[in-house]
């Protein structure tokens, strides 16, 4: 469930960047620079379970929570207009603590360790859909439209 909520993410940075990337997931958001998804505290429980922060220690999900994952470019001037992982790095806050993921050296995350870590952690998504679309009625095409059917109907 997380690697479905965070692997598009990783596929938007990597189209901000100029990488190739995935656009079946991105398709609408490929000009987005602020991105605002509600969830309930559940959701966001797993995703911070998957995430693994070494620096937080979270025992309950405060109302009105926030889960902030930020694309930042390298202020250096090797790096103006380039497309290589390694001038960006990723931040990402819960509520106001910045969080330091355990595949990653420093706070600020290399988009390059970043990546690596979220692909590490979850699941690809050939893996995915394969899990998804195996079993009855997602792996029949017309038993989905029969099923939608009998829920509209």
């Amino acid at each position: 469930m997380v690697s479905r909520m965070l692997l598009p993410g990783v596929e938007m940075m990597k189209a901000r960047i100029g990488l190739p990337y995935n656009d079946t997931f991105v398709s609408d958001f490929e000009e987005a620079k602020f991105l605002l998804f509600s969830s309930h505290d559940y959701q966001l429980s797993h995703v911070l379970r998957f995430l693994e922060p070494e620096n937080v220690e979270i025992q309950w999900i405060d109302y009105a929570s926030v889960l902030l994952i930020e694309l930042h470019q390298q202020d250096r001037a090797a790096c103006e207009g380039s497309k290589s992982k390694k001038c960006y790095f990723v931040q990402v806050y819960f509520n106001n603590d910045q969080l330091k993921l355990p595949g990653c050296k420093n706070l600020d995350c290399d988009f390059d360790e970043y990546e690596r870590y979220i692909l590490k952690r979850g699941l690809t998504y050939s893996e995915m859909d394969k899990i998804c679309f195996s079993e009855p009625p997602l792996n029949n095409p017309s038993a989905i439209l029969k099923h939608r059917k009998f829920y509209i109907s």
